[in-house]
């Protein structure tokens, strides 16, 4: 019973984190499944236009096309890069290389043990070709997944906005949900 408490606490904190946030800064690119968030309170590394140095600061707020630091306030359109270093919230994307590449190895694993223990009815064991292929998938995704770009930029397909769910919720007439 203690355990069943736990876990649905667990489960309830992070929605209820989410619940609370009003505003957040969105990084996402135009036709692709994942984004990256940042809320209010956050850490975030970026470079304005014209710099050569990334500054680190707070998120003291958001709204419309501005952010609020501590001392300063900084408009979307000013900043010329995000760092974006372990920010995603999955560990893969399943439509990018390294994702597919990952999936693959796991895959063949899967397959090789299916069917040595239904189709050939062997003992389940992992033979040595499959080891090496799927290794060598598996390693070599998560070497493309260190090597790829860290750094968000905005322009283009990559977009950066500023989401305020209380100005959706005031809007909406009731009865359309």
């Amino acid at each position: 019973m203690k355990n069943r408490i736990v876990t649905i606490l667990l489960i309830l904190i992070p929605i209820v984190h989410l619940w609370g946030q009003d505003r957040y800064l969105l990084l996402r690119k135009v036709g692709r499944p994942y984004q990256i968030v940042f809320y209010e309170g956050e850490e975030m590394r970026f470079r304005v236009k014209g710099e050569k140095k990334f500054i680190k600061d707070y998120i003291q707020g958001l709204k419309g096309d501005v952010i609020r630091f501590h001392y300063y306030s900084i408009k979307l359109s000013e900043i010329e890069a995000i760092d974006v270093r372990g920010r995603n919230f999955t560990v893969f994307s399943f439509r990018s290389s390294p994702g597919k590449l990952f999936v693959a190895g796991i895959g063949l694993i899967a397959i090789d043990q299916l069917n040595q223990v239904v189709i050939r009815d062997e003992p389940a064991g992992l033979s040595t070709g499959v080891a090496i292929v799927s290794g060598s998938l598996i390693a070599s995704s998560f070497l493309l997944r260190a090597i790829q770009k860290k750094v968000f930029r905005p322009g283009g397909k990559s977009v950066m906005e500023i989401i305020d769910y209380t100005e959706i919720r005031n809007s909406a007439p009731a009865g359309d949900f």
